[in-house]
């Protein structure tokens, strides 16, 4: 290699260094803004949320992360960066979106099975912060919901969009026996009336300890739908 080769190879690696610093930084910077704009604004979202749920008299509860959080913590886990709702697929409306867009709200992701007929989630942004609509379908004591990822493993969504594949559906199912109201950040929302038994399903027994290791791939409750593809049905 000569000594011009050698120049350029340096200025090749300087700039393939400084490309990953910038957008390791980037992704560390918008996890940060994301995680303010949720402290901020997270509380707001939710009782606009449950204003728009009382006039469309569609049940809602708080799910997942945010559930976890009102119970273990009685407040917003510290490092989340979004909102989580669970409601009943049979009670969804257009007229959801109609009025949160009317409060200001931003859709960013429509998935469903079957055309919605089987399953549905979509997500929101108001002021920063995403919330996800989480429509599941009670069997008996049991209610089923849906995560969508793409098929191939690092695609991005528009990636996926392109290759028109679909997505994966991953279900979740919970034991779900009703709803009760409890107070949190000095408000009044739904959560599950069995709740000790509904985060156990996801998080484990252990859910009301911390654990800084936790990760999707310890969830107790999802299987694959190998039968099924989700669908974008836009914003």
């Amino acid at each position: 290699m000569n000594k011009k080769d050698i120049v350029f190879d340096r200025v090749k690696r300087y700039i393939k260094d400084n490309i990953n610093f910038l957008y390791l930084y980037y992704k560390k910077y918008k996890k940060y803004k994301q995680n303010k704009n949720f402290k901020r604004y997270g509380l707001e979202v939710l009782i606009k949320v449950k204003k728009i749920a009382k006039e469309l008299n569609i049940t809602y509860w708080l799910d997942f992360g945010t559930l976890l959080g009102a119970v273990r913590d009685e407040k917003f886990i510290e490092h989340d960066l979004d909102l989580d709702i669970g409601m009943f697929l049979v009670e969804y409306s257009p007229k959801l979106q109609e009025l949160l867009e009317k409060e200001g709200f931003r859709k960013t992701e429509c998935f469903y099975i079957d055309k919605g007929q089987y399953g549905r989630k979509e997500a929101y942004n108001y002021k920063g912060v995403v919330i996800d609509f989480f429509f599941y379908t009670k069997k008996n004591n049991l209610i089923y919901g849906h995560g969508f990822s793409t098929i191939t493993e690092g695609d991005s969504l528009i990636e996926a969009l392109k290759k028109e594949e679909g997505f994966l559906v991953k279900e979740v199912s919970f034991p779900f026996i009703g709803i009760i109201q409890i107070d949190f950040l000095g408000e009044k929302f739904n959560i599950p009336k069995n709740f000790d038994n509904y985060l156990s399903a996801h998080y484990g027994k252990n859910y009301m300890i911390k654990n800084p290791n936790w990760n999707s791939s310890m969830i107790k409750n999802e299987i694959i739908l190998k039968d099924k593809k989700g669908e974008w049905c836009g914003k």
